[in-house]
């Protein structure tokens, strides 16, 4: 962006604009993937995904990010969280192409932790997509499938907390109590 607009701010809203719609997109694809199991109708799987991906679109805590350049982390993040997410829906489904959906899933789960470190928690989330349509379990290819995953969720987690207690941005346990912490998460 700088190298195209250097210091001009209407660049850098409208590329944070787009990505949100991208992300908005994404989401409502993800939602018609995850609603296709339910026995609801076309008309009522769209009307859902809609729904979810207006109400994803609008909402104070995804727009706050577009709106402040400073945070085009946060639409990076969910961009190929869940364009991650959607791969990984491909991957399941056990097509021929299916090791190639695994190895796109694992780049844009790397490419959101590198957006934003919150991505530590894509393998958790794809264990979920795992339960919700309903995967057989075999412990063994499910751990060794999810392995480096959480690896890298593992290195990616250390590495930002490492780098924000270097600049000071973890607070001694003492310095907040229980109540405010609990106001944090809940934010």
């Amino acid at each position: 962006n700088y190298h195209f607009s250097e210091l001009d701010p209407k660049p850098y809203y409208t590329t944070n604009i787009l990505i949100h719609i991208a992300n908005t997109i994404l989401v409502f694809f993800l939602i018609v993937l995850l609603c296709r199991r339910l026995k609801i109708g076309e008309a009522g799987i769209l009307f859902i995904a809609g729904f979810g991906a207006l109400w994803f679109g609008v909402h104070p805590m995804r727009v706050e990010s577009v709106s402040w350049i400073a945070e085009r982390k946060d639409v990076l993040y969910a961009f190929f969280y869940f364009a991650g997410m959607l791969t990984y829906l491909q991957y399941i489904k056990g097509d021929a192409k299916r090791w190639l959906w695994y190895i796109a899933t694992y780049l844009l789960f790397v490419m959101s932790c590198l957006s934003k470190p919150m991505a530590v928690v894509f393998p958790f989330s794809i264990l979920c997509l795992d339960l919700l349509m309903s995967r057989k379990w075999n412990l063994v290819s499910q751990i060794g499938e999810k392995t480096i995953f959480f690896l890298t969720s593992l290195a990616c987690g250390m590495m930002a907390f490492y780098t924000q207690n270097k600049t000071g941005a973890v607070a001694d346990f003492g310095t907040l109590t229980i109540g405010e912490r609990i106001m944090y998460a809940a934010y």
